[in-house]
């Protein structure tokens, strides 16, 4: 149902967010009710039937292994495995890593600094 294009689809995609909007934020979170968390188990055991690649991943991040040991293990790159990581965490099926946002001003403050290959500038430019 996640994935689907149709109008129920649509609605339930966004009654979901709205629920694990509201699971995120700690002042809500007492008044989930049990059959509430309930439905939120089931809806992310479905997710995870859809993307098995994302329940190997967790089961991987769980056991310490970095991005790249995972990609080598998936038969993927670096690249593939951080993507899956940030829509997980879209879901509400991992936390970001509590360095998330020192990494991305650090990767914006390296690709400030470095200069631009002329290769890539003649195509870019």
């Amino acid at each position: 149902a996640m994935l689907a294009k149709s109008e129920r689809a649509a609605v339930f995609r966004s009654w979901v967010l709205d629920v694990l909007e509201a699971k995120a934020r700690p002042s809500l979170q007492g008044e989930l009710s049990t059959a509430l968390a309930r439905r939120l188990r089931v809806v992310a055991r479905h997710v995870l039937r859809a993307q098995p690649d994302w329940r190997r991943i967790i089961g991987y991040k769980r056991r310490g292994l970095s991005n790249a040991e995972i990609a080598k293990l998936m038969d993927h790159g670096p690249d593939w495995v951080r993507k899956a990581l940030r829509e997980m965490e879209a879901f509400g099926l991992v936390e970001p890593p509590a360095d998330l946002p020192v990494r991305r001003a650090q990767a914006i403050v390296m690709r400030r600094a470095l200069p631009v290959p002329a290769a890539m500038e003649a195509r870019h430019g």
